[in-house]
Parts: structure tokens; C-alpha cells; sequence
């Protein structure tokens, strides 16, 4: 658990823009707007204040979970954070009880295997992991929050889009965001999904090593496609921070999808 002093900024309203070859602003297109407003976001994101805040990371031993948690405590919140043991969800649970964010961070990969081709088991231990260890989490922090009747307490899941097993998962986490947000928007609790595109992460250094043949030249070939650069854990991390945030207090059962448009595509 770290803890340090928070800060607070102020915001300044800027106009999203993208520039030319001349560096002369020009107005967003269909193709641009996507990215620009996740680098808008992510501005906005610097400045989101979560000092004093209790927050709890999964998966934050590695990749996109260490950069949440360096950033939380950079700005004064108290981080609970965990990663794969079998203690994973009892350590959060003990925590839950002054909790004042959850963030659902924790991830399993399959191996890109076309549904009729998905080892039973794998699938199995996918889901588990990426959807029944959220909802479970999710269930607690609830009960927690409306015991102590929370004015602002927020979840944050990371989902994704990726390959069978594992996107079932992370789409099935839409639903529990969306079914929370509807059910509890009234009762101070928000709930909100972050769809992230391809990063360097240790999960995806997993992935790459355990895929099949037809699922590299997949992604190979969708990366070519688009031609854009791969999202930094920085940038998305911010982007959990500030949902997590009370400067975040009116977004509810959105979807942020952060992939520099490389979804546009499709």
C-alpha cells in the first residue's frame, strides 16, 4: 500500500484540434476525432484529483495494473492492489469496507484460437478471471457502498477486443457495467468500461508467445491496416485514474474505447 500527499489542478477548456503538415489546426474528421478525443481525455485525465481516495487495483502487479497504481499513488490515493494468487479476491474483500474505488484491471489471455478450435478448460479459466472475478468484486464494493450510503464511489472495468474466449469475457463485462450503472446511478454508485487497444504490456508479451500461427498473422495484418501506433499503458491508466476520480462524477455506463482509432477501421 503506498500513500503520498495529492494534488488538485484546475482545468482549461481546449478545443480538439488535429494539424496539418504546417502545423495549422484544422477541424477533426470522422477518421481523426476518435483519437483526438482520447488524447483530450487523457489531458483532462492529468489533472483528476483522487487524493484521500481508497482505491483497489487487480492485476496490479504488471503492465497496465503497475502503471494505475503508480499513478493513484502519485496522487495521494490509499492503493490496495493484487494480482494472480489464491488470495487474489479475500486480500481486496478485507478492504472493501472503506473502499471508495474499484478498478477491475485483472486478465487472462486465450490463445486466439477460432471458437471451434477453444480448448473447454481455457475457456473456462478465461472467464473465470475476466468476468466472474469482476462481478464477484463488484458485488462486494456495492454492498460496501450502499451500507455506508457513498455519495461518489466509482468501478472501473478494463475490457477489450481481442480473440474468442478472451473477448466473450471482456465483452460480457459491457454488460455488467451497464446493468450497474442502470440499477445503482441513483444510489452514488457509477460504473463505467474502458474498451483499450493494443499495448505493450506483460499480457500481451504472454499472449505473443502462446499464440497459434493464424492469430499473428491476424493481428499482423490488422496492425498494418491501420497503421497506428499502439496505446501506452500511461495513457490508458490515466484515462482509469480519471474515471476513478470525482472529476469523473457525471460520467455513467459509458464505454471509452481507447485505441487511437484502430477500431474506426471496422
Amino acid at each position: 500500500m503506498g500513500q503520498t500527499h495529492g494534488w488538485a489542478g484546475t482545468y482549461t477548456y481546449t478545443r480538439i484540434v488535429s494539424r496539418n503538415a504546417h502545423n495549422y489546426p484544422t477541424s477533426p474528421t470522422p477518421r481523426t476525432l476518435p483519437a483526438q478525443i482520447f488524447r483530450y481525455i487523457s489531458m483532462m485525465a492529468a489533472e483528476s484529483s483522487v487524493a484521500g481516495k481508497v482505491c483497489i487495483v487487480t492485476g496490479g502487479a504488471g503492465g497496465l495494473g503497475k502503471e494505475i497504481v503508480k499513478i493513484l499513488v502519485e496522487r495521494g490515493a490509499k492503493v490496495v492492489f493484487c494480482d494472480v494468487n489464491k488470495n487474489l479476491l479475500d486480500a481486496a474483500k478485507k478492504e472493501l469496507a472503506n473502499g471508495d474505488a474499484i478498478i477491475n484491471n485483472a486478465g487472462r489471455m486465450d490463445r486466439f484460437d477460432p471458437v471451434a478450435d477453444v480448448d473447454q478448460a481455457l475457456w473456462e479459466g478465461v472467464l473465470a478471471v475476466n468476468l466472474t472475478a469482476p462481478y464477484m468484486l463488484t458485488k462486494f464494493a456495492i454492498q460496501h457502498f450502499l451500507q455506508r450510503q457513498a455519495t461518489n464511489a466509482a468501478i472501473v472495468n478494463v475490457g477489450s477486443l481481442s480473440s474468442a474466449a478472451y473477448t466473450a469475457s471482456k465483452h460480457g463485462l459491457l454488460g455488467l457495467t451497464v446493468n450497474t450503472a442502470a440499477f445503482y446511478e441513483n444510489k452514488g454508485i457509477r460504473c463505467n468500461l474502458i474498451m483499450p487497444g493494443g499495448m505493450s504490456t506483460n499480457i500481451v508479451s504472454a499472449f505473443s508467445q502462446g499464440i497459434n500461427n493464424e492469430g499473428k498473422e491476424l493481428v499482423h495484418n490488422s496492425m498494418v491496416a491501420m497503421q497506428a501506433p499502439l496505446c501506452t499503458t500511461q495513457e490508458v491508466a490515466k484515462l482509469c485514474v480519471f474515471l476513478a476520480s470525482d472529476e469523473a462524477a457525471s460520467i455513467n455506463g459509458a464505454t471509452i474505447t481507447a485505441d487511437k482509432g484502430w477500431s474506426s477501421m471496422y
